[in-house]
């Protein structure tokens, strides 16, 4: 695990937002096997009422040590 968190470090956002970027890519690997994937849009896989309301309670604040401010 340790080794897959540093190679892909980067990638993370500490709000716990997904990226579209990442999800796109998500779904392009996917569609290598699966061609249904292929046809999906990213939207139809994106909900963001959790994490809009582990912010909002602070959550993330707490977890990461440090305000979070200017973030979507």
């Amino acid at each position: 695990m340790e080794g897959t968190f540093e190679a892909y470090k980067e990638l993370f956002v500490e709000d716990g937002y997904p990226t579209i970027e990442g999800l796109k890519n998500t779904l392009e690997v996917q569609a290598s096997w699966d061609a249904k994937a292929a046809k999906a849009k990213v939207k139809d896989f994106v909900d963001l009422r959790f994490v809009k309301e582990l912010k909002k309670t602070g959550f993330v604040d707490r977890l990461y040590g440090q305000r979070q401010i200017g973030r979507r």
